[in-house]
């Protein structure tokens, strides 16, 4: 255990005082911040549009909307300026309009505009085969959500107005009637009910899995690294002439792990601090000890099966082929975390929480959002624990035959072999 030890010691020192090491710690919050907070920021700056200037052309075809139309969208708060323009056509010559248009669109003279059939005033069904009951907006950019629902309120709005007042009802007295009506949302957490943050909470717990899944794939691969590059350099040969691969491949786990738990708890520190000057509440002294205890727990799983893919391999590029799968399984969480983030306790989310290749962050997401019972959170831990065990036991009898073989990489079925090895 002494030597296992020491060599772990000389790892974690190595490590550590490596430049990568100490330009990761301070980059990767950066790149967090920057993955959770930008792409919010400019998606509200792209929506809202404030400052800009759109020009839209109306046809209306029932000779009633337009002034009311111009009016909402000229006068409108809290979006870009309007310049509204209307273009005079008839059923007879609706296509040579719309040729025009489309060209001025093309050249970007105009950005959006809107064909309204002549029936739809009267009318409250769209048939989809009559153009005459269709409201159609042409726009250059459909990906801009902001302006689209701007002009489809606008429009609404207008035509809900024209028909009220056909029926006799003052437009005035319905939107006072239809004032919204708010409903405020409340969490009920152990006991208590707090102000709801739905959106935070989902992105504040994506924030957990990120850390874990890049802490989780540094650490794993950078073990993997030091194991090719110490069996290239034969430095394997002369470290196992005083150690024994078991105590040399469980001090490189300790060792690097040991790394990991550093990067991870500076990285954890900082996101804390950030999360409390907020008042997240998913930033809780809880969950980021759940964050470390899943990070160890899958550091030691995966980094011991990343070590077996290094002591097989002779290089990197070799590697790579093994270590899909477990990139694969370490990827996974990130294309469902969205589903199990609405849906923490659904029966999807219950299994994945006991598989060991999907434990660590997907509880640890299950976690952030909505706590499950300590039993389910037990199980989790006691399946990673065996997994572990199971897992070190079967490549340290890898390890040990294949760190001193080169030349072409075994198969599966000698692996296999090496596994009935005592």
């Amino acid at each position: 255990m002494n030597k296992t030890l020491k060599i772990a010691h000389r790892e974690y020192v190595v490590n550590v005082r490596r430049k990568s090491f100490l330009i990761g710690i301070f980059l990767m919050p950066v790149f967090i911040a920057g993955v959770s907070i930008l792409p919010t920021l400019l998606a509200k700056k792209a929506i809202e549009g404030v400052g800009e200037t759109r020009t839209v052309a109306i046809v209306d075809l029932t000779g009633q909307l337009y002034p009311e139309l111009k009016k909402m969208l000229e006068e409108q708060r809290g979006g870009p300026k309007y310049i509204v323009e209307e273009v005079k056509a008839t059923g007879a010559n609706l296509e040579e309009r719309q040729t025009e248009l489309n060209e001025r669109v093309q050249k970007r003279q105009l950005d959006t505009y809107v064909v309204i059939g002549k029936k739809v005033v009267t009318s409250h069904i769209q048939y989809e085969d009559s153009p005459d009951h269709k409201i159609q907006c042409y726009s250059r950019n459909v990906t801009d959500f902001g302006q689209s629902e701007r002009i489809n309120g606008a429009v609404s709005r207008a035509l809900i107005d024209l028909r009220l007042r056909n029926m006799g009802i003052d437009p005035a007295v319905s939107t006072k009637a239809s004032w919204n009506i708010n409903i405020e949302r409340l969490e009920v957490k152990k006991g208590e009910a707090k102000k709801a943050q739905g959106l935070t909470n989902i992105f504040g717990a994506f924030a957990f899995v990120m850390l874990l899944f890049f802490g989780l794939q540094i650490s794993g691969q950078t073990l993997m690294q030091s194991v090719i590059e110490e069996k290239n350099s034969r430095i394997m040969e002369v470290l196992l002439s005083s150690v024994s691969p078991k105590e040399l491949m469980r001090g490189k786990i300790l060792g690097l792990g040991a790394v990991g738990l550093t990067m991870i708890v500076l990285w954890a520190a900082v996101g804390y601090t950030a999360a409390r000057l907020r008042d997240f509440d998913v930033a809780s002294l809880p969950n980021v000890g759940y964050m470390l205890v899943f990070f160890l727990l899958g550091y030691a799983f995966f980094g011991t099966l990343m070590a077996t893919v290094g002591s097989v391999c002779n290089s990197e590029k070799e590697a790579q082929q093994l270590l899909m799968p477990i990139m694969l399984s370490l990827v996974f969480p990130l294309m469902v975390w969205f589903y199990i983030a609405q849906r923490p306790d659904s029966t999807f989310s219950r299994v994945l929480s006991v598989i060991p290749f999907t434990v660590p962050m997907i509880m640890m997401l299950r976690i952030a959002i909505q706590t499950p019972a300590a039993s389910q959170i037990g199980i989790s831990i006691i399946v990673m624990l065996i997994s572990i065990w199971v897992c070190l036991r079967a490549s340290t009898r890898v390890f040990r035959t294949g760190i001193l073989m080169y030349g072409k990489r075994p198969g599966l079925k000698e692996i296999l072999r090496w596994l009935r090895y005592r």
